[in-house]
């Protein structure tokens, strides 16, 4: 079988179960056949995945065991997920949308709380008149005092003229791009699994 041109091997991975009930009119040593092509394919791609991928454990291909054979779109699911080259296009947009809205935080104002409480006691001297009533001494009064206050300030700076407007501007722009990049990549595997998977069958 011809390797198909301009088709990275770890873009094939998971690209056909390989069942008796996709071949039942085949003859055995057609489907011998088979089985031996995909098995060489499905080595070849593991380990261009392998070196890829070194030093990653998600990067692990774990389910081409399935009960039933799978769809070109069941395996265009799994080679979403475990493509190298789209996951770093995904993770390249996910940062992409965090700097952006980093970007935009700078308009933000900021903010400072505080909050502040203060507490003190006082105790009033007295003693009993011999008549029975209550005077005060007419030294320093001591008793309880407390008070609480809380500040909220809020601080805006705008320079949209500059600095800032840019760097929304170029966050928004390498945004876009990175998601047209997971956009292309996305089709190039639905592209690249459909075709592999029906010359895996042709053969």
């Amino acid at each position: 079988m011809e390797a198909t041109p301009n088709f990275p091997a770890y873009y094939t991975v998971l690209l056909v179960n390989c069942s008796s009930e996709m071949i039942l009119e085949r003859s055995p040593e057609k489907e011998m056949k088979s089985l031996r092509i995909l098995g060489i394919i499905l080595a070849f791609i593991l380990s261009c995945n392998a070196a890829v991928g070194a030093g990653t454990e998600d990067q692990a291909v774990s389910c081409l065991d399935a009960a039933e054979p799978l769809t070109p779109d069941d395996l265009y699911e799994i080679a979403l997920r475990h493509n190298p080259d789209h996951q770093k296009y995904v993770q390249n947009a996910t940062l992409s949308g965090v700097t952006l809205r980093s970007a935009w935080g700078t308009l933000m104002p900021t903010a400072n709380a505080s909050y502040q409480i203060s507490q003190d006691n006082y105790y009033y001297p007295t003693y009993v008149n011999p008549d029975g009533t209550v005077s005060t001494l007419d030294e320093a009064s001591e008793g309880k005092y407390r008070s609480s206050s809380a500040l909220i300030t809020l601080q805006e700076s705008l320079n949209l003229g500059g600095q800032q407007y840019f760097t929304i501007k170029n966050a928004s722009i390498q945004n876009r791009m990175n998601r047209l990049l997971v956009a292309s990549s996305e089709k190039d595997l639905h592209y690249n699994v459909a075709q592999n998977y029906y010359i895996v069958l042709a053969n």
